[in-house]
């Protein structure tokens, strides 16, 4: 798996406990969660333009967008869960 498949993995994993603790009320965790997703976004933008790439969320969105429509044929929009990129990676694997 490469380090940008790990990352937005864990982008999604995080976004999942977010809107758990969320639901559960907890905002302060939730802040932190949030807080770990910029990161975490800004990281991966950064590994896939480069260094010297200036990171804003549209960007960010545009950019995972065509990374997962371009590597898996899903649409970023519609990816809900991290199973779905799972799913397609160990697909991609095998050839499928």
């Amino acid at each position: 798996m490469s380090k940008l498949e790990s990352l937005l993995i864990e982008i999604f994993e995080v976004k999942e406990e977010k809107n758990i603790v969320i639901k559960s009320q907890q905002y302060e965790r939730a802040a932190h969660l949030r807080d770990r997703e910029r990161i975490l976004e800004r990281d991966f933008y950064i590994l896939l333009n480069g260094e010297d790439s200036k990171y804003d969320w549209k960007k960010y969105e545009d950019c995972v967008d065509k990374y997962l429509k371009d590597t898996y044929d899903i649409n970023y929009k519609d990816c809900v869960s991290i199973k779905q990129i799972i799913r397609a990676t160990k697909l991609k694997n095998l050839g499928i």
